[in-house]
């Protein structure tokens, strides 16, 4: 039973899926919460487009054409070319929010998580970090950023909490799963929340 929650908990905080959570967020909780909601829902939907669906879609036909052997990614080698989709899949988004004139710091969240992405990359040639522990760590970075410049237009405790609980749930979820060492998603934790926190 534990080993099913840890696994659909995977997939609820999925690296993939975590860049739409921060969006909805910074959209639902900032002084962009003021945007017509059905703008803000096009841009939301746009983000998992480039972010989620597009990636995801690419990983499934590497997977049919048997270039890795698994969602999990459980090899090293098997996660460089997703790595690399999602690379360019992020930065294609951040061209979108450019263009569609999003504030500075919303680009930045973007960038944060291409220069996650890339870190994580470079470091998996050698060593399997956490990308789950990193992007979740993202998330809550994204929002202590929005409580710590005041630009929040609600309580942002229930979020931040949240956002920590979530943390420690995927972390403990990929040690149980043995994904990763306790010391592979302590790195992962701390990559994507300096990377966010830092530049956003």
């Amino acid at each position: 039973m534990i080993n099913f929650f840890a696994r659909v908990l995977s997939v609820i905080l999925s690296p993939l899926i975590l860049p739409t959570y921060g969006m909805i967020i910074a959209l639902w909780t900032s002084s962009l919460s003021t945007i017509p909601t059905i703008n803000r829902i096009a841009v939301t939907i746009m983000v998992f487009l480039f972010t989620n669906l597009l990636p995801a879609a690419i990983i499934a036909l590497l997977l049919r054409m048997k270039v890795i052997t698994s969602w999990a990614l459980p090899s090293k080698k098997e996660r460089n070319i997703p790595f690399i989709v999602a690379i360019l899949c992020y930065v294609s988004c951040t061209i979108y929010l450019a263009n569609i004139m999003a504030p500075l710091w919303l680009l930045m969240f973007l960038i944060a998580a291409t220069l996650t992405a890339i870190t994580c990359g470079i470091i998996n040639l050698w060593w399997k970090i956490s990308l789950h522990c990193a992007a979740t760590a993202g998330v809550l970075g994204l929002a202590l950023h929005i409580f710590s410049t005041s630009i929040n237009t609600c309580n942002m405790l229930p979020v931040i909490s949240i956002a920590i609980l979530s943390l420690g749930a995927i972390a403990s979820a990929r040690l149980f799963l043995e994904r990763h060492t306790l010391a592979q998603v302590i790195a992962g934790s701390i990559v994507g929340f300096l990377w966010v926190y830092l530049l956003t």
